[in-house]
């Protein structure tokens, strides 16, 4: 299958510092033209061989505190986002989708621990109905599916040590982190404040063949599945994560 995109995106950001605090706010405004041709099978029944120009629109606030070199998030932060998503050129693909997202940053109960909360939801028709413009639960692919309307992650994450060790020219490892979390999902339908996932990471921030950038991050991670219908109960994960 080959196809055909064209994108457009305007986006207008403000970022300004107030007393211990940095703002920052914005509107993006994005829309696409997608053709696909040449497909393999032409029997494909309720299949979009055209969607015209949906559009995108968000507006974001973020206020979040000053962060020290050794904390792990803001001491206080406060951050919304708000996405529509629609499709007014088209007679067939019809739909719409409205996402919220807002994420919280508290004090933890020691210096440079802290607390992260994510509350997230949207609802969406046509053919935004099943699509999901929200972070998910960890480990959402294994168990049975359920239309989500909305996902709430309780996250703390501590340092460990600070090492300063390095493996000869291959890389110098700077912190050691860990961190807990639990992720709920659908919690109007659940009168019980039971997780559908929890667990915990592990990771260690570095730099490598003595280059100052770009910062690596290498977690592990280890979910448990909080549901009858869950094809595995533990699920171990791993990812590298660079920032410049």
């Amino acid at each position: 299958m080959e196809r055909t995109l064209r994108f457009l995106s305007n986006f207008y950001p403000l970022s300004f510092y107030r007393l211990d605090y940095n703002y920052s706010t914005g509107f993006n405004f994005a829309t696409a033209y997608l053709k696909r041709y040449s497909l393999s099978r032409n029997d494909l029944k309720n299949f979009n061989y055209e969607t015209a120009f949906p559009l995108t629109y968000q507006l974001y606030f973020n206020r979040n505190a000053r962060m020290a070199n050794m904390d792990q998030y803001p001491r206080w932060g406060q951050n919304f986002s708000i996405t529509y998503r629609h499709t007014p050129f088209e007679n067939k693909a019809k739909g719409e989708i409205l996402s919220a997202r807002t994420v919280f940053y508290l004090p933890g109960f020691v210096n440079n621990h802290g607390f992260q909360i994510r509350l997230s939801a949207q609802a969406g028709t046509g053919i935004y109905e099943y699509i999901n413009d929200i972070p998910l639960v960890s480990g959402f692919s294994y168990y049975k599916y359920e239309k989500i309307k909305n996902t709430l992650l309780v996250n703390y994450r501590f340092p460990i040590a600070y090492p300063d060790f390095s493996i000869g020219s291959l890389t110098y490892i700077k912190r050691i982190k860990g961190g807990v979390f639990a992720d709920y999902q659908n919690i109007h339908k659940h009168k019980e404040a039971v997780p559908k996932s929890f667990g915990g990471y592990l990771s260690f921030d570095f730099n490598a063949f003595r280059y100052p950038l770009p910062d690596f991050e290498f977690v592990v991670k280890g979910t448990y599945i909080n549901d009858n219908t869950a094809t595995q109960r533990v699920v171990p994960t791993v990812s590298l994560n660079y920032t410049y």
